[in-house]
């Protein structure tokens, strides 16, 4: 006998035909799997009740606590604003020391000022100007008049006008700067001769990188004094006011170059302090930072692992309503899909082992290949047993017997009946038997049909079942000459069925081949 071969068709197709009950168990475990995703939700949402609970009570204490944090934000008083949020800290319980706000208030300072470094460097004229690109435009103004005293006092009154806040604000606002920032770039220097005693001329310089505008200025401390020249004639006397020299030009200023440097380095030092400080904040001075900063209740931005809950408390549970729906249990789907595979493998594993481990005859073997004999007919079931969405079963049949012609029962029982016949008149004999391991009701009704049909060629056949058991029917062989194997499938042992040809050798019976019997 030949060792049967595994058809991976042949199982798939076996796999396939169990569809049913695979469905009703893949049901059944995903409904197994919901209910214990809905067990562990529930479990999940009662702990977590009990949590929410705790929380609702103390909603409206936070309310409160934020609604008198609003108030004391708008009133901008900085040390109402910290006590409020002293207070607001230690309602969760976020407690802080003196040196520990000390080191807030040291942060928030130098962050002030360097704030405020940034905001000059970038709106500053003077840090604007390319040092090695300087618009420098210069003016001396004489003053004359009846007696070189009178010039004296009245130049020293230009001097004094020219210097005004007035002319500042005046020059901001036709050039949309502000008057901290032109102040830079103006200057006034004295005459040569000693300041103290005697000099009627003054020089005016401005600097700056539009041309343009360094024009402008220029000009508007010209219209400026004409403006103020008829007040000072009514006070000191007429008087003239010469501009004796006027000039521009694109000169190299190392003294701004080192200004804006100084303010770059300034700039850089107050940030590193700023970083190093931060760094060695604790967790309470995060959150007294944060709340004293962006108005929220959060720890380090580095992601300390000792954070306190109050900060998942004040971002995650905002509503009445998302209490009400973390609490409510749910089927994870993720689970009932997750049963549904894990049991369809199991049942596809559990059908291959029974398939690999079976140990008779399929329907789908062939005598020929297995024991060296003809294969006479292959008889299937009538098809009278109706199931459910039966079409699907014969579409799964369809494709193992692709490339076989499917025949009715009696169709099959004819063409074997004449294949026994051809067999026993090659060999000359009138009277063969039909033997085989257990029948039940269906293989010998399709052994008696094969029985009549041969009866009316003048063939006697005997059915002899159980022979290798049954000692009666095993003593009717020594009267024969000739038999055929009538095996139902999945009925009969492989090695019974070897020990039948065997019995038929040792009894010199002829063997004209076999049947399977579905």
């Amino acid at each position: 006998m030949k060792e049967s071969e595994i058809h991976l068709g042949d199982l798939a197709v076996e796999i396939l035909l169990h569809w049913r009950s695979m469905i009703i168990f893949m049901l059944i475990a995903g409904a197994l799997g919901g209910l214990f995703s809905y067990i562990g939700s529930a479990r999940s949402c009662q702990e977590q009740a009990v949590i929410i609970e705790e929380l609702k009570k103390k909603r409206q204490e936070k309310q409160q606590l934020e609604e008198l944090w609003q108030e004391k934000q708008l009133s901008n008083d900085e040390t109402a604003l910290k006590t409020a949020a002293g207070e607001l800290l230690s309602s969760y319980g976020i407690m802080l020391n003196e040196q520990q706000t000390n080191n807030v208030d040291y942060v928030l300072n130098y962050e002030k000022n360097y704030y405020s470094q940034l905001e000059y460097q970038k709106q500053s004229v003077l840090m604007q100007i390319d040092p090695n690109n300087v618009q420098r435009g210069e003016m001396t103004i004489l003053i004359i008049s009846d007696d070189l005293e009178k010039s004296y006092n009245i130049e020293r009154i230009y001097e004094d006008i020219v210097c005004s806040a007035e002319l500042l604000e005046e020059m901001g606002r036709q050039s949309g700067l502000e008057t901290k920032y032109i102040n830079e770039i103006y200057s006034l220097t004295r005459s040569a001769s000693d300041s103290q005693t005697s000099g009627d001329t003054f020089k005016i310089t401005i600097s700056h990188y539009d041309k343009e505008l360094c024009l402008r200025f220029m000009q508007n401390i010209l219209d400026y004094i004409d403006s103020k020249r008829a007040l000072i004639e009514k006070k000191r006397g007429p008087h003239e006011v010469i501009n004796i020299e006027q000039a521009i030009a694109t000169i190299s200023v190392k003294s701004i170059a080192n200004a804006q440097a100084s303010v770059a380095q300034n700039i850089l030092d107050i940030k590193t302090n700023i970083l190093n400080r931060k760094s060695s904040f604790t967790n309470e001075e995060w959150y007294y930072y944060n709340l004293l900063t962006i108005g929220k209740l959060i720890g380090s931005p580095y992601g300390s692992p000792e954070d306190p809950w109050a900060a998942v408390y004040m971002e995650t549970l905002e509503t009445t309503a998302d209490y009400d729906a973390a609490v409510t249990p749910k089927f994870n789907i993720v689970y009932v899909l997750g049963g549904m595979i894990l049991f369809s493998f199991t049942y596809a594993f559990l059908i291959f082992m029974k398939y690999v481990l079976n140990n008779k005859i399929k329907s789908t073997d062939q005598f020929d290949e297995l024991y060296k004999i003809p294969q006479l007919g292959h008889i299937p079931t009538s098809g009278s047993e109706k199931k459910p969405l039966d079409f699907i079963d014969k579409g799964i049949l369809a494709f193992r017997n692709r490339n076989k012609r499917r025949f009715t029962q009696n169709e099959a029982v004819n063409l074997a009946a004449a294949a026994v016949k051809m067999a026993a008149r090659k060999d000359q004999l009138d009277t063969i038997c039909l033997i085989g391991c257990t029948f039940n009701d269906t293989a010998l009704s399709i052994c008696k049909d094969i029985q009549d049909n041969l009866a009316k060629d003048g063939i006697n056949v005997y059915i002899l079942d159980n022979v290798l058991y049954n000692a009666q029917t095993m003593e009717k062989l020594s009267e024969l000459k000739g038999a055929v194997l009538a095996e139902t499938a999945g009925n009969a042992l492989y090695t019974e069925i070897a020990q039948e040809l065997e019995l038929l050798k040792r009894q010199q019976i002829n063997i004209l081949g076999g049947m399977i019997l579905e």
